[in-house]
């Protein structure tokens, strides 16, 4: 509890002086050729990064939100399709992502998983806190997601009405990324959904 006390204190005093936000705003599916073609993602190294810019809960859908992590990426000279760690629509990365046999790997090539498996087991072997430059992010900030550690919609279904809502009044989940265990980098619901007129970073993965 003192942990997360400490954590929320160091949130809320970021967003409190939060000023320079980018301009932009083993599970199945129930179907068994999607969960064989989801299973059968590609092995190999997959890069996965925090996105060195912070966005507003309207990222014009989820889309909006792929299309920020691949310009990331591009820019830093990597080429592929990368895909934010978000739900939308009652679908999450579970549902969309490949489901790679691994590694997803930083930047810095630090093994985050060894593969799909491990990734959505609720522990990571090091942190998403390493942006595309190379960076390590240590701000006290977060992570829209609306996902639990599994790939999942979160319960309480708060994704910005699909990341398309910057208001006080919408709600997103989100994951703490200096946070390895109990899937709280993905969902961390000790202080329940944020307003979606905060400015919170991406988890890109490479597909």
């Amino acid at each position: 509890m003192l942990g997360a006390m400490t954590r929320w204190a160091a949130l809320a005093s970021l967003l409190a002086g939060c000023t320079a936000i980018a301009p932009f705003g083993g599970l199945t599916t129930g179907d068994a050729a999607t969960d064989a073609s989801l299973d059968a993602g590609a092995g190999g190294p997959k890069l996965v990064f925090l996105s060195s810019e912070r966005y507003f809960g309207n990222l014009s859908g989820i889309a909006g939100a792929d299309a920020r992590c691949s310009a990331l990426a591009n820019a830093r000279g990597y080429s592929g399709r990368f895909l934010a760690w978000l739900s939308a629509g009652g679908m999450g990365p579970a549902d969309r992502f490949d489901r790679s046999a691994g590694p997803y790997v930083r930047v810095d090539d630090a093994v985050v998983a060894e593969s799909w498996d491990d990734l959505t087991d609720g522990v990571l072997t090091h942190l998403i806190d390493v942006d595309e430059t190379g960076a390590q992010v240590a701000d006290g900030s977060a992570a829209w997601t609306g996902t639990d550690y599994r790939g999942l919609p979160t319960l309480d279904g708060a994704t910005c009405e699909d990341w398309t809502s910057s208001t006080f009044e919408a709600r997103g989940a989100i994951g703490a990324f200096d946070q390895r265990m109990f899937g709280e980098w993905s969902h961390w619901d000790d202080v329940g959904p944020f307003p979606c007129q905060n400015g919170f970073r991406l988890y890109c993965f490479e597909q």
